[in-house]
């Protein structure tokens, strides 16, 4: 899941410059954002995560275009609400330090 730590310091960084908005294609996915999660982590337990669906979305496996970023931007959130860090200084923490944040607040193993 290193993939969606990165995009998701990206996704933070453009905010940041961006004066705390994200641009208008990012939609919000509100409460699906954990369901997503729930599936991403059970997809890449089973090798099966594919950075172009999860990405750009993929209509047959229902994945909504721009998921991955936004499962980013959700984990980069988790970690600063948590730590209290702002965006520079957590651009070199490992990407299991944010997805053990986000196993967690989902309650996976």
């Amino acid at each position: 899941f290193e993939v969606l730590a990165t995009e998701g310091l990206a996704r933070d960084f453009e905010r940041e410059i961006r004066g705390g908005s994200l641009p208008d294609y990012q939609p919000d996915f509100g409460d699906k954002l954990k369901h997503l999660w729930q599936r991403a982590v059970e997809e890449g337990n089973n090798k099966r995560f594919s950075y172009n669906e999860w990405f750009f979305g993929c209509e047959e496996r229902n994945i909504p275009k721009y998921a991955g970023y936004a499962l980013g931007l959700w984990l980069v959130e988790l970690f600063k609400n948590k730590t209290q860090k702002n965006s520079k200084a957590i651009f070199a923490e490992p990407a299991e330090s944010f997805v053990a944040l986000g196993l967690e607040s989902c309650s996976i193993r």
